[in-house]
């Protein structure tokens, strides 16, 4: 787990880090024994809104593949 963070730190492949944070935190969930089942909730939520927020600015992926920038187009009052 300790590549995906760092791969999550430095914004390279961020969608699939994502996914695989995500996935590590549902078979958390799954297992028995987990210490806190509230705290992978709020992880797989955080991981959820990191991949539809994509990487930084000044992150690899921004870098190599270029910023998303959302338009919104004007509104007529």
């Amino acid at each position: 787990m300790g590549s995906v963070t760092a791969s999550l730190f430095l914004g390279v492949w961020t969608p699939l880090c994502c996914l695989i944070a995500i996935a590590a935190q549902i078979t958390f969930l799954v297992v028995p024994g987990t210490p806190d089942p509230l705290q992978a909730a709020v992880a797989i939520l955080q991981a959820i809104a990191l991949s539809l927020l994509g990487p930084g600015a000044y992150s690899i992926d921004g870098r190599r593949y270029g910023r998303r920038v959302v338009v919104l187009p004007e509104q007529d009052s």
